[in-house]
């Protein structure tokens, strides 16, 4: 098992085309692993609120195959009630690359 540390996020928005999700955001993640040696990651994830809710937060993880579109039927309904959701869509997943 390798103990890793979280050091940097950058996040954006992927809204470039009309076809993709306006609540996608893609995050560029750098862990530290015990050694100090850097790993990069980069990950695709749907956040219905990204400011937080005082409600509370459901994350989603998709199977394989899969992605954050599984949880499109529950997403609504977490919306309404105003509670925020995150769908992460593993590596080579989703609009999320597949590790090298």
């Amino acid at each position: 098992m390798v103990a890793a540390s979280f050091v940097e996020q950058k996040r954006e928005n992927l809204v470039s085309s009309p076809s993709v999700d306006p609540l996608l955001r893609r995050h560029q993640l750098q862990f530290s692993n015990k050694d100090g040696e850097k790993i990069d990651v980069e990950a695709v994830i749907q956040d219905t609120l990204p400011s937080g809710s005082q409600l509370g937060t459901v994350i989603g993880i998709h199977g394989a195959p899969g992605s954050h579109k599984d949880f499109k039927y529950i997403v609504p309904l977490l919306q309404e009630k105003g509670i925020r959701f995150i769908g992460v869509n593993m590596p080579g997943f989703g609009l999320t690359p597949g590790m090298i």
